[in-house]
């Protein structure tokens, strides 16, 4: 009975955190004395891209939908908007009314977390292209990507949600209000990660920012792709690639794996053949590594 309730609270906490906050509160469930935490949830991390998107023509889209079309475009399009996530390794934050942001590099660090944040954003602009025709709307995505550092985490004790802090976030924000419809809009620091993957254009953000002109910031708009993103999948039948990090343990003989497939062989990384044993759940199945214990993984592959 125990264990059942231990995964009606991860089931639960999975719905609303992501995986490795969710792990480290189900560690401590309980454990809260005086209105507060025992252990705050906040971690710092550096050279992180931020990516926010936001709706162009949501208002004119607004008065030719009834509410329940307009939830049902937008339930559509950010669901779109989590498949691209989980292809170019972001980590969805929140979504609030018709903006949409991201992060890269956290949890776990990346060295083309730019570089995928930029495929994210230039793929949430085609990615809109069926609500334009669906609704003969000249609506659009404006994104703006900044990279830097944010202190990432839960706050509080009620009704929990995962965001990011920092100067850099709200830089970001800025980033995306001082964009263009339908185009990629980044910062100079985002520039120095993009190792030369990009044709760049003057994107003039002080011009439609204050924020970017009292910061001096340059920026640049993504004109084309130089550098297609790497192809990411199987190896061959019945083999993966898998970076594994332990998250938790979840009972007797069973670990919670966070996994990337990854397309080459290199330090901390492993060949496993596995085999599908049972769904669990959305996003997730039950594999059988050649030692014959089980994990739990997300199905990414």
């Amino acid at each position: 009975m125990k264990q059942v309730e231990q995964r009606k609270h991860e089931r639960l906490l999975l719905s609303v955190l992501p995986r490795h906050v969710a792990a480290a509160v189900l560690e401590d469930f309980g454990a809260m004395v005086d209105g507060q935490f025992k252990k705050i949830y906040i971690t710092r991390y550096e050279n992180v891209s931020i990516l926010f998107a936001d709706i162009v023509g949501f208002t004119a889209l607004s008065s030719t939908c009834t509410a329940a079309e307009l939830v049902k475009i937008l339930n559509e399009l950010f669901a779109r908007f989590d498949k691209l996530a989980d292809r170019y390794h972001q980590l969805r934050i929140k979504i609030l009314g018709d903006c949409y942001y991201c992060i890269s590099g956290a949890p776990v660090p990346r060295t083309d977390h730019a570089v995928l944040c930029v495929h994210m954003g230039l793929s949430m602009v085609n990615a809109i292209r069926y609500v334009r025709e669906k609704t003969k709307t000249d609506v659009d995505m404006r994104v703006g990507i900044h990279t830097g550092a944010v202190l990432a985490g839960i706050l509080g004790q009620k009704q929990w949600q995962y965001d990011v802090y920092s100067k850099d976030v709200i830089f970001a924000n800025k980033m995306e209000s001082g964009g263009i419809g339908g185009r990629v809009h980044v910062s100079d620091s985002t520039c120095t990660f993009l190792n030369g993957e990009f044709q760049l254009e003057d994107g003039y953000g002080e011009i439609r920012d204050e924020s970017i002109k009292n910061a001096g910031v340059r920026t640049y708009l993504i004109s084309s792709v130089i550098k297609p993103p790497k192809a990411q999948g199987n190896l061959s039948r019945g083999y993966v690639m898998l970076k594994v990090d332990v998250m938790s343990c979840l009972g007797r003989g069973y670990v919670m794996l966070k996994v990337d497939v990854m397309s080459c062989l290199g330090r901390g990384y492993v060949m496993l053949k596995v085999d599908v044993m049972s769904c669990l759940g959305r996003g997730y199945v039950m594999l059988r590594l050649c030692r014959g214990c089980a994990v739990t993984v997300p199905a990414v592959f």
